[in-house]
């Protein structure tokens, strides 16, 4: 049932049609709320006590997915394949052999007056017991030389050929590396051994 002040806005509302006045729609209609709906809607709403501290509760953030697009540039090096191997080769020193004493050995001879000049060239002495033979070449000639050591081992005296050219030649031992003479007792006839330079002095004559 209505109400006594809904029945009467029910009751206006058809006078105003009556008398050309626009009604209104129910939705223009208001209801005062009733005592009931009154004490309702002013009873104050009730919280509940909060016993414990807040918390911020977190929210779950999407998934990133990081993506780079930096890109890296650089020089890059390259090994050969293989093996490597050192290719320094160690050569081991030859000692040079010992010159060998007395006569017999390699000698660079010279021909010439004394004070020079010389002729220089090569002689080459085989020894065997007392006896001793030998080969000069001097300016492109050879000479044949075939003697006889003394006891003491310091003389030699024999003859030599010089293409058909016959003489006789007396040398003496210096020392281990020189040995001074003469061809025919008229020239000098030295040598030395190791050396580029002429015993001093070359010439050694034979006194009869």
């Amino acid at each position: 049932m209505l109400s006594t002040y809904q029945a009467n806005q029910q009751f206006e509302a058809s006078k105003q049609t009556k008398l050309g006045v626009p009604m209104y729609t129910p939705s223009s209609i208001i209801f005062a709320p009733s005592p009931s709906e009154s004490e309702e809607s002013t009873t104050p709403l009730q919280q509940t006590p909060h016993t414990g501290p807040l918390q911020a509760t977190p929210t779950a953030e999407p998934n990133r997915t990081s993506i780079s697009t930096r890109t890296a540039v650089g020089t890059t090096s390259t090994w050969p394949s293989g093996t490597i191997t050192s290719t320094r080769t160690a050569i081991p020193l030859t000692p040079t052999a010992p010159l060998p004493p007395g006569w017999k050995g390699e000698w660079t001879v010279f021909l010439g007056s004394e004070g020079g000049p010389y002729t220089q060239g090569t002689l080459s002495i085989i020894v065997d017991g007392e006896n001793l033979t030998a080969q000069a070449i001097l300016a492109g000639v050879s000479y044949e030389f075939s003697g006889e050591i003394d006891q003491s081992g310091q003389y030699v005296l024999g003859d030599y050929t010089q293409d058909s050219t016959v003489g006789w030649f007396y040398w003496t031992l210096l020392s281990d590396m020189q040995f001074g003479g003469t061809l025919d007792n008229t020239i000098g006839f030295c040598a030395t051994k190791g050396g580029t330079q002429p015993p001093d002095p070359c010439v050694y004559y034979l006194i009869s």
